[in-house]
């Protein structure tokens, strides 16, 4: 089989099932705690390029070296990065009691005029109020008593003046002009009667509401203590009932008045009211209260201007809900300078320099403007024809808290409808209020932990499945890497393989018992490895560092070193060991400490499981180790451990179909397949023991593991070995004098 071998494989069993794949699991998803300038605090945040990075949570401060450096170096290789800023917390594992703080600048408007207090209709005009039979607002304005503003409106009706049943006859008519239509005829038919000539009430009702219906008429026809009454639909003014005449008016018959009768009321129609009528009704009532067509909505405001005008709609409003007002108390404007943005950046002092500067739109209209940040003077985000409509494309929230390279956030004070709301010109700040965090910061802001506030340290990464290592370069102490190894090989269950930096400054001897007698890692986990010494690369900024190289933790450019070899197969990189003179750090330029480049040094690392960071004459600087910080366990070196891990990884995606399906012979067979057949494509990637399948793995899913006792605990169990190929960290040649050929062409 090819080495260069697709990254799944697909099963299918029987006539008509579903293929099946296992895919292997990423092998080089790292995961980072450390020191930021900016970014959220504690919380997990994915990242795909060094730039990336910076974007989120900014560059190098006088702080994080360790910390951007890592990323820096990782990012040389690594794909996929998941950053938790952390800083100090007074209770770890509660994420409530960091330290640090955001600055923060409030951008005032111009002062302006005086302005009444107000409130605008969420519903436009037409309102129909015709569901109330007393519709109403309840205003409360400027420190006045409650007072209710009522639409009056009543219907026009007529009724005989006598009760049924009535002597009608067949063809006998009446003539009506109903709510302004013009004159019609409703024509009695005797087949619609039992008796027409003693016609009952109900049938007289029932006779009137069909033609009504039939005829489009807003009119009903009811039982008014036997009288016949009939009621137009319509209160208010525009209701109207004319009666003409016609041959069943009369005594005994439908004794009607003939003439007009209208509705009464002071709008035309409840179930249509006007602006207008809105206006006329609310200002007669409140002669200190003014009402205006706003673009077909109801605008209705204070006489009074200033701070003192005050109104508010009742929730207790009958007529609240066709209106749609707010229920909201609305003040007026003083005219004087209120705050209407407040812009806040991530936590850090970095914002502390950050000044923001309002200048006239680059379109020229005056409902709009533009917006600048500027960091120690220099101008960073630029932000063109803004405006402060929340609908609108260009709205200043949306834009600047989507485009911020600085990570600021922008939040509408809602002073005031726009553009009365827009900031005034001129340049504000800088911001004020950032804190770093970094007082008092220890072990256990890395640690971290979890609590019923949430999770702080290395906790936060429990938030992603996708993690395959882990390193915490900013705090190479010995707690600190006892519970990173602790939180990869128990925490998360041995899938996830810690890289460890070693402390600063320690000579080979000091790195020897801070790994047996400080840390502990000394055989402790074979999901842990460490190196050492320190490398020195070239400095990122001579303003913060000097023009000198800098010595920083390799952790980062280690992970690199990971994913570059892990990348030269598509399936089972991993179990390649990261090391050799082809596997270094290309932009390392030096070591922190020589010593190891003496072979009597390096022996007491590789004896203490401390893996040499070194060189040999005619080599570059490469990782000269592969082993993890439990030789006695089965995965003792790099390769074989995250290996296996990417496979235990891959076997938990790629098997995860089978959980709640019953539990039969047959899942548990194509569950062994699937395995088996993955393990197919590891093997044939050359970087097991064997290409001989038969040789390289085993994979068992049968009987023997699955008894009955087995399945009545809910459980399917399979078996995977594998004989990982182990490194060759010796070439043993042996040179001896052999005159064999000579002598035997001699004697020919």
């Amino acid at each position: 089989m090819s080495d260069n071998l697709a990254s799944s494989v697909t099963v299918t069993r029987g006539q008509g099932s579903t293929p099946r794949q296992i895919l292997q699991a990423a092998s080089a998803v790292l995961a980072v705690i450390g020191i930021a300038e900016r970014g959220p605090v504690g919380q997990l945040v994915e990242c795909t390029s060094y730039e990336d990075f910076q974007q989120k949570f900014g560059g190098y401060t006088a702080t994080n070296l360790e910390t951007v450096a890592a990323m820096e170096g990782a990012f040389a290789a690594v794909q996929r990065v998941f950053f938790v800023r952390t800083v100090h917390y007074t209770t770890p594992g509660n994420p409530n009691t960091k330290t640090s703080a955001a600055a923060t600048l409030e951008l005032l408007t111009a002062e302006s005029t005086p302005s009444p207090a107000y409130v605008i209709s969420g519903n436009p005009a037409p309102y129909n109020l015709s569901g109330f039979e007393s519709p109403n607002l309840v205003i409360v304005r400027n420190g006045e008593p409650m007072f209710t503003v009522t639409f009056a409106a009543t219907a026009a009706s007529v009724e005989t003046s006598n009760t049924g049943p009535f002597t009608l006859a067949d063809g006998e008519d009446i003539d009506l002009e109903l709510n302004g239509a013009t004159q019609d005829t409703i024509t009695f038919d005797d087949d619609a009667f039992v008796d027409i000539t003693a016609a009952t009430i109900g049938e007289v009702i029932n006779y009137f509401n069909a033609w009504f219906l039939t005829n489009g008429y807003k009119f009903i026809a009811e039982n008014n203590s036997g009288k016949l009454k009939l009621r137009s639909l319509i209160r208010g003014t525009d209701s109207e009932i004319n009666v003409v005449g016609g041959t069943a008016l009369g005594v005994g018959k439908l004794n009607i008045a003939t003439g007009t009768t209208n509705g009464t009321g002071d709008v035309a129609n409840l179930a249509s009211v006007t602006n207008a009528e809105t206006k006329s009704i609310v200002e007669a009532a409140l002669p200190d209260m003014l009402v205006t067509d706003v673009d077909g909505y109801a605008k209705i405001s204070t006489v009074l201007t200033g701070g003192t005008a005050a109104l508010q709609i009742l929730g207790s409003s009958t007529a609240l809900a066709p209106f749609n007002f707010s229920t909201a108390p609305n003040t007026g404007s003083s005219g004087d300078a209120a705050p209407t943005l407040l812009f806040t950046a991530d936590d850090g002092t970095y914002a502390n320099t950050i000044t923001i500067i309002r200048s006239a739109a680059t379109s020229g209209s005056s409902d709009e403007f533009d917006l600048a940040f500027a960091q120690n003077g220099v101008v960073v985000d630029v932000f063109v024809n803004l405006n402060m409509t929340p609908t609108s494309a260009r709205y200043v929230v949306t834009i600047v808290n989507s485009l911020s390279r600085l990570g600021i956030r922008c939040t509408d004070l809602q002073v005031a409808d726009p553009p009365a709301n827009i900031p005034a010109v001129g340049t504000f700040g800088p911001m004020a209020g950032g804190n770093d965090g970094l007082t008092s910061m220890n072990d256990n802001d890395f640690i971290g932990g979890s609590t019923s506030f949430g999770k702080t340290g290395f906790r936060v990464w429990d938030g992603s499945e996708a993690i395959t290592l882990a390193i915490c370069p900013q705090r190479a102490t010995a707690a600190v890497a006892n519970a990173l190894k602790n939180y990869c090989d128990v925490t998360r269950k041995q899938l996830i393989f810690a890289i460890h930096d070693p402390p600063a400054g320690l000579t080979v001897d000091q790195m020897v018992t801070y790994m047996k007698d400080q840390s502990l890692l000394f055989e402790s986990a074979e999901t842990s490895a460490i190196y050492y010494p320190r490398i020195k690369v070239a400095t990122p900024n001579t303003t913060l560092y000097g023009a000198d190289p800098v010595v920083v933790p390799p952790s980062g450019d280690i992970a690199a070193a990971y994913a570059r070899v892990d990348s030269t197969r598509n399936v089972g990189g991993a179990f390649l060991h990261p090391g050799g003179i082809d596997v270094g750090i290309p932009r390392m330029l030096g070591l922190e400490s020589s010593e190891v480049l003496d072979r009597d040094k390096r022996n007491k690392l590789v004896a203490a499981l401390v893996n040499p960071i070194s060189r040999e004459e005619g080599t570059p600087f490469f990782l000269d180790g592969v082993l993890t910080c439990l030789s006695t366990g089965p995965f003792p070196v790099i390769g074989a451990s995250r290996g296996i891990m990417i496979v235990a990884k891959s076997l938990i995606l790629g098997l995860a179909f089978a959980r709640h399906k019953n539990n039969t012979p047959e899942l548990r067979s194509t569950c062994e397949s699937l395995a088996h057949a993955f393990m197919e494509q590891v093997t044939g990637a050359g970087v097991l023991a064997s290409k001989n399948s038969a040789l390289a793995f085993r994979v068992d899913f049968g009987p023997g593991l699955n008894p009955l006792a087995v399945q009545k605990q809910r459980r399917i169990r399979g078996r995977v070995g594998v004989a990982y190929a182990e490194p060759a960290e010796f070439i043993d040649v042996e040179l001896f004098p052999d005159f064999s050929a000579i002598e035997a062409a001699q004697a020919a």
